[in-house]
């Protein structure tokens, strides 16, 4: 649980970033864009933001380009360079940066998508699930707070499976 603000514990988001200058000021203002992305595997980056614009996709693709940047880091950059419009960042990432990278300056938040489970435990066949996350559960207890504080991890939340799959 990174505990992010209109997110239930566990869960997470992505926020929607342009460059602090830009005017258009709602999504549907950047039909046309150039949109950057992490990968097209990428939930934050990818899945999340296009549920977010599946009601304006009844009419064909959204973006003018699409740009697989690979990380969310390079995604920041383009849109803070201007090779593209519109990111998708989760929420964690984009904490950390706003932290830690002055490219920040350049670029304001237009919105979040949905909150979505956090990122799912996941262990080989034959391995107890359940063993395994009471040890994730029980490290990140002990970390000392400071350590907890500088990841921005609150502790571990269990999330039934059913909730991941009703994602989408």
């Amino acid at each position: 649980d990174y505990v992010l603000a209109d997110c239930p514990n566990g869960y997470y988001c992505s926020v929607l970033i342009v460059r602090a200058e830009d005017f258009r000021d709602s999504l549907e203002a950047f039909r046309g864009a150039t949109f950057a992305f992490n990968s097209r595997h990428s939930e934050s980056g990818f899945a999340a933001p296009m549920r977010t614009l599946a009601p304006s996709l009844r009419d064909g693709r959204f973006f003018s380009a699409e740009l697989e940047t690979g990380t969310h880091r390079i995604s920041i950059r383009a849109v803070a360079n201007g090779e593209a419009d519109l990111a998708a960042i989760d929420a964690v990432s984009w904490r950390l940066t706003k932290k830690f990278d002055p490219e920040v300056c350049k670029l304001q938040v237009l919105g979040r998508t949905e909150p979505t489970p956090g990122l799912p435990l996941i262990t080989a066949l034959g391995n107890d699930a359940e063993v395994l996350a009471e040890a994730v559960e029980e490290g990140i207890a002990a970390l000392d707070a400071s350590i907890r504080e500088a990841l921005g991890l609150a502790g571990f939340v269990r999330i039934p499976k059913q909730d991941y799959l009703s994602v989408g």
